[in-house]
């Protein structure tokens, strides 16, 4: 692996262990304990740091010249890419105010991570 391969690489893994930080009810879900002690925080504050995170992280990853990355990076950059991008509009069109329907929300987080 190369430098390029190795800041992809620190960039998943950031990302992912910022889904799980912010995300504990879904790290729970997944079998990641260290949150348990923890609930999602919708504070105006906690989103705005979340939304600001993603369009940081989606430069950066940006930036990564896909030229230089070798085997599977390529398509995981593009995958992280995409994945951070959706991130960025969801705080756009503020998809955030509408945490409840019926497909996801404590309704159904909850009784699946018992």
């Amino acid at each position: 692996m190369n430098d390029a391969d190795n800041l992809l690489q620190n960039y998943l893994r950031d990302y992912w262990e910022f889904v799980l930080k912010h995300n504990p009810t879904f790290a729970t879900y997944i079998g990641d304990h260290r949150y348990n002690y923890a609930l999602e925080d919708l504070s105006e504050v906690s989103l705005s740091a979340q939304s600001d995170y993603f369009k940081d992280l989606l430069a950066k990853t940006e930036m990564v010249d896909e030229t230089s990355l070798t085997g599977e990076n390529s398509l995981n950059r593009k995958l992280l890419i995409n994945t951070i991008s959706n991130h960025v509009r969801m705080f756009q069109y503020k998809t955030h105010y509408i945490p409840l329907d019926h497909m996801q929300g404590p309704h159904i987080d909850f009784p699946q991570i018992i």
